[in-house]
């Protein structure tokens, strides 16, 4: 897919890296990345949160749908109480009952959308907190009002206190001229370690980090090739600027959690081996397009020949008998042509019962 520049404009953020020298054009609409070509054409280039997506989480999705699934059954099936205390399960006919069960099939569904609106809030005011860190900003939003979004902020500032984090950037979008991708980096930052040695087991100060902030259930490996990524593309750009660490930052969105944040710290010595398992699923991402693509391409020729048989086989009984054959009566005129010029089998029956004196067939 390629489009140029002009094609709804108002849609695309533009993006500068390497000195200006490349420029990519963010769909807000689409989330993806183009890169501009000297010719004006946006070529389509891969982001970092699609490519992981090639990681499969159902051992851990498919146990939580099911557990969010039922939990949202038994909260809606009708229940009494008996003398004894014991809770009981009421009748109902059967269709009642499959009605709850479909219904509770989508409880996943909602889970999710409800995480998702609490991590873009948790994100949305981290953002606004870093930016009025750097002087960006003069007057701080206030954070969220609901509880879960909160208590991620809650956790966010426990994690920035405990390791003295000094920010640089928010939101920083990152690309790789050599691997062609593109991403959004959370945050980077100066930072000391912390007290806790399973967290900081090698004491260090001053050094600089990438922060990544998660408000899911679990910490995915996919985390740890995602920062990989990121940190590539920004030694690609700027080498002179090291990447110490990796804070992979899980917020609580439990007030009542043990901890109100969780971190995977990741050292630099792993950066090599974390990116070598990003490029594998970089290389499946793209091997898995091309076969989609060419797939598709197959169906649509295969599509298109359906159609032209169709066509045929319809021509074929059209040219038995067309759709004016019972009003054409063959008198006047010459020899009909109301199938694509030529005639149908039932009209030139027609007229030659009427000019059989006159037409040599």
């Amino acid at each position: 897919m390629s489009l140029f520049i002009g094609e709804n404009p108002a849609t695309f953020e533009s993006l500068f890296f390497y000195r200006g020298k490349v420029e990519l054009r963010y769909n807000d609409v689409e989330h993806i990345y183009y890169r501009v070509e000297e010719n004006g054409q946006l070529t389509p280039q891969d982001g970092v949160t699609t490519i992981i997506k090639c990681y499969d989480k159902s051992e851990m999705l498919v146990p939580w749908g099911c557990k969010v699934m039922g939990e949202k059954l038994l909260a809606n099936v009708p229940t009494y109480e008996m003398a004894d205390g014991r809770v009981m399960v009421s009748r109902m006919p059967y269709d009642k009952f499959f009605a709850l069960l479909m219904d509770a099939k989508s409880a996943h569904r909602d889970r999710l959308e409800e995480a998702a609106n609490i991590g873009k809030d948790a994100h949305g005011w981290l953002e606004q907190f870093i930016k009025h860190e750097m002087g960006r900003i003069q007057i701080l939003p206030p954070a969220p009002t609901e509880e879960s979004a909160l208590t991620c902020c809650k956790g966010s500032l426990g994690w920035m206190d405990a390791h003295n984090v000094r920010w640089l950037q928010t939101e920083r979008k990152v690309y790789s001229l050599k691997y062609g991708y593109a991403g959004t980096m959370d945050g980077l930052c100066i930072c000391d370690s912390c007290d806790d040695p399973f967290c900081c087991p090698t004491p260090f100060k001053d050094e600089l980090g990438l922060v990544d902030w998660k408000s899911s259930n679990f910490l995915y490996p996919t985390y740890c090739l995602q920062t990989a990524s990121y940190v590539h593309a920004s030694h690609e750009e700027f080498p002179e600027a090291r990447i110490r660490h990796r804070w992979i930052v899980k917020m609580a969105k439990d007030p009542d959690a043990p901890k109100l944040f969780e971190t995977w710290h990741l050292y630099e010595f792993d950066q090599d081996r974390d990116f070598d398992a990003f490029l594998v699923c970089l290389d499946l991402t793209r091997s898995m397009k091309d076969i989609k693509l060419r797939i598709s391409e197959v169906a649509a020729l295969a599509k298109e020949h359906a159609k032209a048989e169709a066509r045929a086989d319809r021509k074929v009984e059209k040219l038995k008998k067309c759709n004016k054959a019972d009003k054409y009566q063959g008198v006047r005129g010459g020899i009909p042509k109301c199938v694509d010029g030529e005639p149908c089998e039932t009209c030139l029956a027609k007229y030659r019962s009427n000019h059989e004196h006159k037409i040599e067939l």
